[in-house]
């Protein structure tokens, strides 16, 4: 009991302790959720992952009202619990993955794809009449948006247009492939003779045959609709959704095929968003709820980590114009807090740092409060203290301007000798000159020495700047001068 007004109170601060992360890790895990229930509602699998779910169920009430010994068992129990889970739902994961590889295929080819026409239904409405009435065996399937190449096997290619002749001349006991399925895909008739896979769920399939099996089975596996005829009875009946429908008569087919083109052809084809939030609206929400639960208890309970960090002063939106002279102290701790030690173990320091906006020094000299939001943290960081909480910035408005080389000399060149050309490499150089301070017209550079100079030379030599001018590029802090000495 203790455990669980601990979590109450957990609860009070828990908007306190949000994360931008918390909101993507939520939704994640709510999709897979949403996808895990879309497919297992569609097969008989369904109801062994709601028993599933109520033993994790019954987990976490365990864990919150420190029930010992059921806590023990279920604990024992998920021992084996993931590899009993692959065995049991190995097909369902598989139709896990290959859906979301195909989801977003998906949505690029649904706005254009053919559909099934009224005319062509039509024509499979009079077709499936005619069958019925000759009690002539038929399997047809309706081919939604689920690819169905890994369900069918065998088969005759075909790729015809379609209408009722041809389907009763597939279907007439003495073709080839009368025995097979029929497979529209799109607006065509794209083959014939294939094989299905069989249900098990006897409890639907009763005593019927395998055609009501393959049509049944087809529907489990995939969102295709299944019209099967009964060569027995001549009876008319359609498996959708992993459920077998017996209908009165063949005229009772046209509601549910039509319903089923509506839905997985409509004529205003909708949008990501728009699926997301009109199709399957309970399903949505539980799965959000399943996943903020799962959260609360396995991520927002871990304990809260804090690490101090030394962090450097940067400037952005800087100028030629400011100057900055002087900031005290040229770095801040920060304090950082996250959830769980492997936070931080993914965490590059070298991507942290407290970033001024230089537009807003207009004073010389000005005390600047560091605010959170001049901190650079990921998304799943927050910032718990900074020392100190106010620095000292110098700054000064300049002038950008470009001055020429001024090359000196001291010493005379040898005897009989004379100094032809010098020139300095840069010519010129930009400096920045605070408002207010004597204008310059050239930059100084150290004497060069040419006592005994017999030849000529290049020399490395260093710029002289008066205080408080600065170069723009501070990369520039030698000159290259060539002086050219030739004989009188």
């Amino acid at each position: 009991m203790s455990n669980l007004l601990a979590q109450l109170i957990s609860l009070r601060n828990i908007f306190g302790n949000l994360y931008i992360a918390d909101f993507f890790d939520v939704l994640i895990i709510a999709l897979l959720i949403y996808i895990t229930i879309f497919l297992f509602k569609q097969t008989r699998s369904f109801y062994v992952a709601a028993g599933v779910g109520i033993i994790i169920a019954l987990f976490v009430l365990a864990r919150v009202f420190n029930l010992f010994l059921t806590t023990l068992a279920l604990q024992a129990f998920f021992g084996v619990f993931f590899v009993a889970l692959v065995v049991i739902f190995q097909e369902e994961l598989r139709k896990f993955f290959e859906y979301l590889a195909l989801w977003s295929r998906r949505q690029v080819e649904r706005g254009s794809r053919a559909t099934l026409t009224i005319p062509g239904a039509e024509e499979i409405l009079n077709a499936v009449k005619q069958l019925a009435h000759d009690s002539i065996g038929a399997l047809i399937i309706l081919q939604g948006q689920d690819s169905l190449e890994n369900y069918i096997s065998g088969g005759i290619t075909l790729d015809g247009v379609i209408s009722e002749e041809l389907l009763l001349s597939i279907f007439d006991p003495t073709s080839a492939g009368h025995d097979g399925a029929v497979l529209i895909n799109m607006d065509r008739v794209s083959f014939f003779g294939g094989h299905l896979p069989l249900s098990h769920n006897f409890e639907q399939i009763g005593k019927r045959g395998t055609r009501h099996s393959a049509g049944l089975g087809i529907s489990e596996a995939s969102d295709a609709f299944a019209i099967i005829v009964s060569e027995e009875k001549g009876t008319v009946s359609y498996a959708y959704n992993g459920r077998l429908k017996l209908l009165k008569n063949a005229r009772d087919l046209h509601g549910p095929m039509l319903n089923f083109l509506k839905e997985k052809f409509p004529e205003q084809a909708h949008t990501i968003l728009e699926n997301l939030i009109k199709r399957n609206s309970l399903e949505k929400l539980l799965s959000i709820f399943a996943a903020t639960i799962l959260w609360f208890f396995f991520a927002f309970q871990v304990t809260t980590v804090q690490r101090d960090f030394i962090l450097p002063i940067t400037y952005k939106n800087t100028s030629d114009i400011i100057l900055i002279k002087e900031t005290k102290p040229k770095e801040v701790s920060v304090t950082l807090s996250a959830r769980g030690e492997t936070a931080f173990d993914l965490l590059d320091q070298k991507t942290l740092a407290v970033s001024l906006d230089a537009s807003n020094l207009t004073k010389a000299s000005q005390k600047v409060s560091i605010t959170e939001d001049m901190i650079s943290t990921p998304l799943n960081f927050s910032v718990v203290n900074i020392v100190p909480q106010e620095i000292e910035v110098s700054a000064q408005r300049v002038s950008l301007i470009d001055l020429p080389i001024e090359v000196k000399t001291k010493g005379k060149v040898a005897a009989g000798y004379v100094i032809r050309e010098i020139a300095a490499s840069p010519a010129s150089l930009k400096v920045m000159v605070p408002e207010g301070a004597r204008s310059l017209s050239s930059i100084a550079l150290e004497p060069i020495d040419i006592t005994n100079l017999r030849s000529s030379q290049t020399f490395l030599t260093k710029i002289i700047l008066p205080q408080d001018v600065k170069l723009k590029n501070k990369t520039d802090l030698d000159v290259s001068v060539s002086i050219e000495v030739g004989r009188l």
